[in-house]
């Protein structure tokens, strides 16, 4: 829904705030060297997704390569940079 509302409002990004602080290799939570991504593509997130990852919806992730709207994994919990996807 957040981004089908970033995508009819011709938003330049749609913000999830999550419990990690953007998108890692691995769940950081479990393994010590998972590293993070500054940016990833629509396809590697959705991949991801697919695979079981529970950073973003599989959906969400082929919407938002649809109407090409960038998104952005932000902390809940701090204000470090996040990982953006995007093509």
């Amino acid at each position: 829904t957040a981004v089908a509302l970033a995508a009819a409002l011709q938003a330049d990004r749609c913000q999830f705030y999550k419990d990690v602080d953007g998108v890692y290799t691995s769940d950081p939570r479990v393994d010590a060297n998972a590293k993070k991504l500054m940016e990833i593509s629509y396809d590697q997130m959705y991949a991801m997704a697919m695979a079981g990852s529970q950073v973003l919806n599989d959906r969400c992730v082929m919407l938002a390569k649809q109407f090409n709207v960038a998104l952005e994994v932000l902390s809940s919990f701090n204000s470090n940079p996040g990982t953006f996807v995007r093509g």
